[in-house]
């Protein structure tokens, strides 16, 4: 396992999803009714935070300098490094992936 900083610390998550409307109706569509979706996407945040660059059943670059986390539930957590910490990009299963 791979981690961005030592135990004692934490990785600062910010998410910039809000930015962007058809990213933002993605994600809610995402998760509506779909709670142990959430719950899936929220373990593999809470793994980013404490500095596990592969969370769940692993991480996939999917362009320059966007990453994919991927839970065994079908969650997936789009996100990229940067100086601030980590920011979550997008949100989605594994049906809709491709929309993100």
């Amino acid at each position: 396992m791979q981690n961005l900083v030592n135990e004692a610390e934490e990785v600062t998550i910010r998410s910039v999803v809000k930015k962007d409307a058809k990213i933002l109706k993605l994600a809610q569509e995402t998760f509506k009714g779909n709670d142990l979706l959430r719950k899936k996407a929220n373990a593999l945040i809470e793994q980013l935070k404490l500095g596990n660059i592969n969370p769940g059943i692993g991480t996939k670059n999917i362009s320059k300098n966007i990453f994919e986390a991927r839970s065994r539930g079908g969650a997936r957590v789009y996100f990229r490094n940067s100086s601030n910490g980590v920011e979550i990009v997008g949100y989605s299963h594994k049906g809709n992936q491709q929309q993100v």
